[in-house]
């Protein structure tokens, strides 16, 4: 949906074609994709790799749209072009410049905001991670008990959304 503009409220516009048989395509022992997204398990980059480093944070730096697929139309709007069709045939959309602009801010993620998550056994609020995950500090003398949560109870942190507000 347009959120501002003249178009304000309206769906933005769909190009269609014949609509595509989407399946999950195993590509290796750690690696999968599903209708356009992959999860590559065995990607990793080891302490002192300055180089993968770098060809990392390339990668993750790469613009959000391929130039290659966005064109202007003849009167003024935007059409980007899918890599792949959907399963319900659209192939495109077109947008005003506007429109665009707005949908790519709205991917922006906010100031400080953690991007990536963990779950289960890292987790932060996990109880057993102290024995899981490495410390940098050095063991203190075991004393048989198991870890346990502080106090009992979650430790809320203070975050401050937009205007202040809590």
């Amino acid at each position: 949906m347009v959120a501002t503009g003249p178009r304000c409220g309206r769906r933005i516009v769909r190009v269609r074609g014949a609509p595509a048989d989407l399946a999950a395509f195993v590509m290796g022992r750690l690696c999968a994709e599903v209708e356009g997204f992959n999860l590559q398990a065995a990607t990793r980059i080891a302490a002192r790799d300055r180089e993968g480093l770098e060809r990392m944070a390339r990668y993750l730096a790469r613009t959000p749209i391929a130039n290659d697929r966005l064109s202007r139309l003849d009167d003024g709007r935007l059409e980007l072009r899918l890599k792949r069709p959907w399963r319900d045939g659209t192939t495109a959309f077109v947008y005003t410049p506007h429109d665009l602009l707005e949908r790519l801010v709205a991917i922006v993620p906010r100031p400080r905001a953690h991007l990536t998550r963990y779950f289960g056994v890292f987790a932060p609020a996990f109880a057993a991670r102290a024995g899981i995950v490495p410390s940098t500090e050095p063991a203190a003398p075991s004393s048989g008990l198991e870890p346990t949560r502080r106090h009992g109870r979650r430790h809320r942190r203070c975050r401050i959304g937009y205007r202040g507000r809590p």
